[in-house]
């Protein structure tokens, strides 16, 4: 029996070897498994970092694109401003000129009433033979050719 007794632990020996052998196998294929499924999540990020660049250098373009578009309007519009400048700028000017012109046009009307009405009171006769008088300019223009006052032959 001493055969069998020594076949006992040779086989013991065998066994738990070949048990750990077992453990150590299936601890090397969990850790491949997390190893692959590390390299899989690895792959997909590397995979959603290149579609994310893609559409950040698509954007930057169209960002690029928008910019120069924006500086292109920004030109049209100061352009725009300073004509739309220059208009105010006339338009005041003119409000002025019929401003003073109206100005003229009432104190002559209210000398004119006021002289009436003087004269009325005085019981002298009225000055019927006032007229109204055209300004000097307006005049001037009249009696020269359409070319020369900057004015077409229609106006």
């Amino acid at each position: 029996m001493t055969a069998a007794a020594d076949v006992a632990p040779v086989l013991d020996k065998r066994r738990s070897k070949w048990l750990a052998r077992v453990q150590a196998t299936t601890a090397a294929e969990a850790a491949l498994a997390v190893l692959d499924k590390d390299l899989e999540a690895n792959a997909l990020q590397c995979e959603a970092n290149e579609a994310a660049l893609a559409a950040a250098i698509t954007r930057t373009a169209e960002l690029e694109k928008e910019i120069k578009a924006l500086a292109k309007q920004r030109k049209q519009l100061r352009a725009d401003r300073t004509g739309a400048k220059r208009v105010v700028r006339n338009a005041r000017s003119r409000a002025k000129v019929s401003e003073k012109k109206f100005d003229k046009a009432l104190i002559a009307d209210l000398l004119q009433k006021a002289k009436t009405a003087a004269l009325a009171s005085n019981g002298a006769p009225s000055a019927s033979r006032t007229r109204t008088r055209t300004p000097a300019k307006a005049a001037a223009r009249r009696r020269t050719p359409a070319s020369v006052n900057g004015r077409s032959a229609r106006a």
